[in-house]
């Protein structure tokens, strides 16, 4: 079958309507889901799916419109990786534009920026190579320029925007003048319902419980991920205390984060709760510098982000043809100096600390809660690193 099994629709036999009775102590409650449309397959092409709404809800992902279509529409991985930018999204709210891509639903690179095209360039660069095949979601309108860069760039399989104008729109259907992207799926979602996702913790009588069902037929139930922090000024230096031979001993952050740290330190923070676990976010300048996932210790996440901050780096310098007399191996090693890192979990040696502070590191973002925290508090004092403790984790077992 080859390549046609991509692009074939794997239609499977799913109810119209499923109804789920929840009964409390003090009550009864129906939820009615009705089938909004067969997906083209699951997360693997033999894998049927479907795709339901909420009866008589109206909501940002049923409202979408898809204005191109292609490979015979959108399948389960499609709509989770719109689903997690459009998270990321949401978190970062509209004062800037900015730009998510995604793959597998982990992000790529997430980036802020004045325009919508240097969000959109600043977060293909954090990992060019992992964008390849992504799926892209912008807070802002795309207008054509924008699309004729991301036409350029490189191939994508979604575009997902509050806006994609008619030039733009133009643009994307023109694959024969670029050579690649035929078949990118082109949607608008509407940013009044995007606003209705809760994400903060002062938004939680919105939620709804989420469903994990285990291979023997069980079934977990719990709430989403939201986080307190809405504000920088909400950031409080680290501090712990311990008992040793002299008695209980406080340590605190030598310092705290600086204005430009801490709007770093937040957006690494919101990034960081939407990273397969163990997650780490190293950001600069309010863009994704490099990103660690899916790593069962700490510092293995730090290292795998670590190397690819300095591998990308180079990457993009060699694309930006630079002929300055330093060289770009010695340039990309700067890749993290004075950038900031989000910790999902909290740190639970020293040898974190000592892996970050090589690198340029000034700031650190982590829930706290080890029994190792004044140690690694220390440890960040002696390299002027500020820390922040969060007291909330945000673990993603997705």
């Amino acid at each position: 079958m080859g390549k046609e099994m991509y692009r074939t629709k794997n239609v499977g036999e799913f109810p119209k309507r499923i109804v789920v009775r929840a009964e409390y102590d003090d009550h009864t409650s129906d939820e009615v889901f009705v089938r909004l449309n067969d997906l083209r397959y699951g997360t693997n092409p033999h894998q049927p799916a479907a795709f339901y709404g909420r009866e008589g809800a109206i909501s940002v992902l049923s409202t979408m419109k898809e204005l191109k279509s292609g490979k015979g529409g959108l399948s389960q991985t499609n709509l989770e990786d719109m689903n997690r930018g459009l998270i990321i999204m949401r978190m970062l709210d509209y004062d800037w534009p900015a730009c998510s891509i995604h793959k597998h639903i982990n992000p790529c690179g997430v980036a802020r920026s004045e325009t919508p095209a240097g969000a959109f360039n600043k977060a293909y660069w954090c990992d060019a190579r992992s964008a390849f095949g992504g799926t892209i979601v912008f807070n802002t309108p795309v207008e054509a320029g924008l699309a004729d860069r991301i036409m350029k760039q490189d191939f994508f399989e979604c575009i997902l925007a509050p806006i994609v104008d008619k030039e733009a729109l133009e643009v994307f259907n023109d694959h024969k003048k670029y050579g690649r992207n035929k078949d990118i799926r082109v949607l608008a979602f509407d940013h009044v319902l995007h606003h209705d996702i809760p994400v903060f913790s002062s938004e939680e009588e919105l939620l709804l419980p989420e469903t994990r069902d285990l291979a023997d037929g069980t079934r977990i139930l719990s709430m989403p991920f939201t986080t307190k922090f809405t504000a920088i000024d909400q950031l409080v230096r680290a501090r712990a205390t311990a008992k040793d031979k002299a008695g209980l001993v406080v340590a605190e952050s030598c310092r705290a984060p600086t204005a430009r740290e801490a709007e770093d330190l937040l957006f690494a923070w919101y990034v960081c709760a939407n990273v397969r676990s163990n997650g780490v976010v190293f950001a600069k300048d309010r863009a994704t510098v490099a990103i660690g996932t899916g790593q069962q210790e700490r510092v293995g996440a730090i290292e795998q982000a670590v190397q690819k901050a300095y591998e990308k780096a180079e990457a993009r310098l060699r694309a930006e043809d630079n002929t300055i007399e330093r060289s770009i191996e010695s340039m990309a090693r700067d890749a993290l100096k004075g950038a900031v890192l989000a910790s999902d979990g909290f740190m639970p040696s020293t040898d974190n600390i000592k892996t970050i502070a090589e690198t340029g590191v000034t700031a650190v973002i982590q829930p706290g809660g080890s029994i190792e925290d004044r140690a690694v508090i220390e440890a960040a004092n002696e390299h002027n690193i500020a820390m922040v403790f969060t007291e909330e984790r945000c673990f993603s077992h997705f």
